[in-house]
């Protein structure tokens, strides 16, 4: 964050801060679907639809915004994929948080602090305690 302040000799107001988070872990959809291991695993419940739509599943796309109380919001997104690794059947989670408007560069670190917390508590708790175990963190 310093070595982007001392880029700048002026004052500097940023529009626009995005802190993400990206997490990938391997499923089997043969096992089970991705809405099952959604629910299971990071507590969120996807429905299927009540009508009939033509052709076969194939991709999940899940996204949840929550506004906060610092002109901030938070994002929760989950979808099926690729494992970066392996190139097989994944389920992505990404977790952010952006800023809504505009603040000085002294009030970044503190910002970052915040949606650090935010994003990692918030992981901490969406997820499962036997799945979250897994994780080698």
């Amino acid at each position: 964050v310093q070595t982007l302040r001392n880029s700048y000799p002026d004052a500097l107001d940023i529009e626009s801060v995005k802190l993400q988070y990206i997490d990938v872990v391997e499923f089997d959809p043969t096992a089970e679907s991705p809405q099952s291991f959604v629910e299971r695993n990071l507590g969120i419940t996807v429905k299927n639809n009540r009508y009939d739509v033509p052709g076969a599943f194939n991709r999940l796309h899940v996204m949840q915004s929550y506004q906060l109380d610092n002109n901030s919001h938070l994002v929760l997104e989950v979808q099926t994929g690729k494992h970066h690794k392996t190139g097989g059947p994944a389920i992505i989670w990404i977790t952010s948080i952006q800023n809504a408007g505009v603040m000085t560069f002294e009030h970044l670190p503190a910002w970052l602090d915040f949606a650090h917390t935010t994003c990692s508590d918030t992981f901490v708790n969406m997820l499962n305690p036997e799945f979250y175990a897994s994780f080698d963190l």
